[in-house]
């Protein structure tokens, strides 16, 4: 009997280890996963940052060349003249809507 309890008391000694090591390699699995997906997620957040500040490099550059064009077409039209709605046949040749006319079905 004596030696079924040494036995015993020898075994839960060992299933004790075996358990504190299965433990012990868990949760050193766990919190080298958990500090890879922080990494993971920082890095991604980093890349998330870059590409919101390329984007907002090119919609400046974009902008800018909006208005460029703006300010080019504006400058352009603005010569032209603030003339009231004509009827082409009644237009004078020299005017835009007397370019319009066709000699061949107006008078």
């Amino acid at each position: 009997m004596t030696r079924l309890l040494n036995l015993w008391g020898s075994a839960k000694a060992w299933i004790t280890a075996i358990l504190a090591a299965i433990v012990a390699a868990g949760a050193a699995y766990l919190l080298g996963r958990r500090k890879g997906s922080s990494e993971a997620t920082a890095q991604a957040q980093l890349q998330q940052r870059a590409e919101t500040a390329e984007n907002k490099a090119a919609a400046a550059e974009a902008a800018a060349q909006h208005a460029e064009v703006r300010r080019e077409v504006e400058s352009e039209s603005i010569p032209l003249p603030d003339l009231g709605p004509q009827r082409v046949g009644d237009a004078d040749r020299d005017s835009a809507a007397g370019r319009l006319r066709d000699d061949g079905w107006t008078s």
